[in-house]
């Protein structure tokens, strides 16, 4: 595919259009690639698609949270939150 193409300004606009990705959304990138596509290799633009929807994954995962239902405020900020909601929130009275 890139055989009449310098190899070294090849890497350089791969560098670029990937560099905006995490080294792990290009592995699963990488991961994926037998799965997606049946053409080998790749274009530059169908393997970035792959890195975005790594990146994608992993963001998604970063925002879950975690199972907070038994986990306790500690006095501290209770104590803080308690003397903001006294100085600042108006009685419904």
């Amino acid at each position: 595919m890139w055989k009449d193409a310098d190899p070294t300004e090849v890497r350089a606009v791969w560098a670029d259009e990937l560099g905006r990705y995490e080294a792990s959304d290009i592995k699963d990138a990488l991961d994926s690639l037998r799965t997606s596509y049946v053409d080998w290799p790749p274009t530059l633009y169908q393997f970035a698609d792959l890195c975005a929807a790594g990146r994608k994954r992993r963001q998604q995962n970063a925002m879950r949270l975690e199972d907070r239902t038994h986990t306790e405020m500690p006095a501290a900020i209770r104590a803080q939150f308690a003397a903001f909601k006294a100085k600042h929130v108006v009685s419904e009275n």
